[in-house]
């Protein structure tokens, strides 16, 4: 898992920088409007960065609410001030997925206003507003998003370095195996709960 939520945010990031240059490329240096179907290419662009984004958030979210309903608990029926920590850094992380979440929002609302605006003239005072909110939404989305994987890499190190470990010395296989169930069944469960 952790793998593959590093790889994913790492490619949406780079993704997401490279959606900023093409929108802010998608006007000439005279600031002149370019081809409709250009920000209709746009749009889409948009769209799959926003539908991409609500896989992860939403494959994210489930694994967190199966830690804190599972995992977390059993360790803090067993050793004290751990399971707090964690929750706390949940917290933290959901802030700043809201915080992408909006910039796609605006990202995606700013899209759907130059496609409207789009003509082959001179561009309208919308269409150039809609066109710098764009680039600002996209650049705010890569730059928290960059953020956002920092601090998710370090929480995962953590828990590879410390949680791992604390679950090792205190339950037993057959407890662990237990726990992996639970935790996989609610996984399960959050997701289709999401669907």
């Amino acid at each position: 898992f952790q793998g593959a939520l590093n790889d994913e945010v790492e490619a949406l990031v780079r993704d997401l920088r490279a959606a900023a240059g093409a929108v802010a490329d998608a006007a000439d240096s005279s600031g002149a409007n370019v081809d409709p179907d250009a920000w209709l290419s746009k749009r889409a662009l948009v769209g799959e960065l926003v539908a991409r984004w609500t896989f992860l958030i939403a494959t994210y979210r489930a694994h967190v609410a199966a830690e804190d309903e599972v995992v977390l608990p059993a360790v803090a029926a067993r050793v004290s001030n751990v399971a707090h920590a964690y929750e706390l850094e949940h917290e933290a992380e959901d802030e700043l997925f809201e915080s992408i979440t909006a910039a796609l929002d605006d990202a995606n609302r700013s899209a759907e206003t130059l496609c409207a605006t789009a003509t082959s003239g001179e561009p309208s005072s919308e269409h150039v507003g809609a066109r710098e909110r764009l680039r600002t939404a996209v650049q705010r989305a890569a730059r928290i998003a960059h953020a956002t994987k920092t601090v998710l890499q370090q929480h995962l190190a953590k828990e590879a370095a410390h949680l791992v470990p604390l679950l090792n010395d205190n339950f037993t296989k057959e407890e662990q195996a237990d726990l992996v169930e639970r935790f996989i069944a609610g996984r399960a469960l959050t997701v289709a709960v999401m669907d």
